[in-house]
């Protein structure tokens, strides 16, 4: 049983030394993202209105006190009216991303 197994032990290094005939498959093929379905990056992302009015709250330390949404130029827009205690104004932001425009 001995003689066996030192044959095996010594022919299995010789054998794996010699190269391979046929060309060897990925174990990983890449494929489409999900359905062709990509996340949309963080500078286009969509925001919910709450997260745009809460970050232009915070830009500008203001509070929005009315917003509406009107079309300009065939898009639409998101018109914020902010109010600081002193003053009033108006911002006008991209529904979509909560881009200023």
């Amino acid at each position: 049983m001995l003689p066996v197994l030192a044959v095996l032990l010594l022919a299995a290094p010789a054998q794996a030394l010699e190269p391979r005939r046929e060309p060897r498959e990925p174990r990983f093929e890449p494929g489409s993202p999900a359905m062709g379905v990509r996340e949309p990056t963080r500078a286009t992302a969509e925001k919910s209105p709450d997260r745009i009015i809460r970050d232009i709250e915070k830009k500008y330390g203001a509070r929005v006190v009315r917003q509406q949404m009107k079309e300009r130029n065939g898009r639409q827009v998101l018109v914020l009216r902010l109010d600081d205690g002193r003053r009033v104004w108006k911002v006008e932001v991209d529904p979509v991303t909560g881009r200023e425009l």
